[in-house]
């Protein structure tokens, strides 16, 4: 028998519960956008499979270098403050791509913009940790909003480009920053949080060694370093597909809208199979489960070229989904 959660309703006000979702929707669906534009951009001017993996792979780039010095960047400058800045700076990087259909300033374009939208989205979630302290309710309308953004802007960013091409689809990428920036704007600072006023130094926005050294002291604790590696599979067996999905479909004929569609399937059905992750850990060591969707994910992946039709990647696509889902 679960214990009741008895943390106290925060009580949020409309503008800081609404503006929470509404800036998780948006920075979370940058990311699967780009999942579906990116490649069909590199294919558009000749780029060859093994470039379009580079280029997808380098969103992941500063990331994984920085990724807890972006963290400490919200505590020391304020998410506020960090968000706006990645929002803006998105927006005005997006719609450099089409100008430069070559692959090395694709690349460039995706370090950049990779790390921003990263940076953004630990802002969004790092926003709603500090308004409700962790409350279920309200953790779980966010992780709704997050789900329902994950498999909605897909298919809108392949429609996008079948309807416009290269242009119209960054142009969409970019209004969608620029409503994240509004979102942001209207974001209230939480009472508990103390942000500095003044201009940031140079000093707080570089790397601190002792924030790497903590982590890594973290991360030579067992179980934390089994669930590094874990996650470590399941992320790059996510970006293998959405690098590869895309340039696959696209050459046995798909479109990008079927295209947008099968990437937001993959986050739809994991975010199902998510659901009984609990229950399935009161009956199961967590470490076997882990194994066994990792292979059950795997299995999704390397099964894709065996299929040409969309049935056949409907069901590569939701036997993916659960592996990461309950992984």
């Amino acid at each position: 028998m679960t214990t009741p959660d008895t943390r106290p309703d925060p009580h949020l006000t409309p503008r800081a519960e609404y503006t929470a979702y509404t800036t998780a929707f948006l920075s979370v669906g940058t990311m699967p956008m780009f999942h579906v534009v990116g490649p069909l951009w590199a294919l558009s001017f000749g780029a060859s499979p093994f470039e379009i993996g580079i280029a997808m792979g380098a969103r992941s780039f500063l990331p994984f270098l920085f990724a807890i010095h972006g963290g400490a960047l919200h505590d020391r400058l304020g998410v506020r403050r960090v968000m706006i800045f990645c929002a803006l700076s998105s927006a005005a990087l997006t719609l450099l791509y089409p100008f430069f259909p070559v692959i090395l300033a694709l690349i460039l374009l995706q370090v950049i913009t990779g790390f921003l939208h990263t940076l953004g989205w630990i802002g969004a979630q790092t926003q709603i940790s500090q308004l409700t302290k962790g409350h279920p309710k309200y953790m779980g309308r966010f992780t709704s909003a997050s789900t329902i953004s994950n498999f909605f802007t897909p298919p809108l960013a392949g429609f996008m480009w079948d309807l416009a091409g290269p242009w119209g689809a960054f142009s969409l990428l970019s209004v969608w920053c620029v409503f994240l920036w509004i979102s942001v704007m209207l974001m209230p600072v939480p009472d508990t949080v103390t942000v500095s006023k003044g201009p940031p130094s140079w000093r707080a926005m570089l790397p601190s060694i002792g924030d790497y050294r903590d982590a890594l002291r973290l991360a030579l604790i067992p179980a934390v370093g089994f669930v590094i590696a874990g996650s470590f599979l399941i992320n790059s067996m996510l970006s293998v597909r959405f690098s590869f999905l895309p340039v696959y479909m696209e050459s046995i004929g798909f479109e990008g809208t079927v295209i947008g569609f099968m990437v937001g399937l993959a986050f739809l059905v994991g975010s199902i199979t998510a659901l009984p992750t609990a229950r399935l850990r009161r009956l199961f060591p967590a470490h076997w489960i882990l194994v066994c969707v990792t292979l059950f994910a795997a299995t999704g992946l390397g099964i894709i070229p065996f299929f040409d039709d969309l049935e056949g990647l409907v069901f590569v696509t939701i036997l993916f989904g659960a592996g990461v889902g309950l992984g």
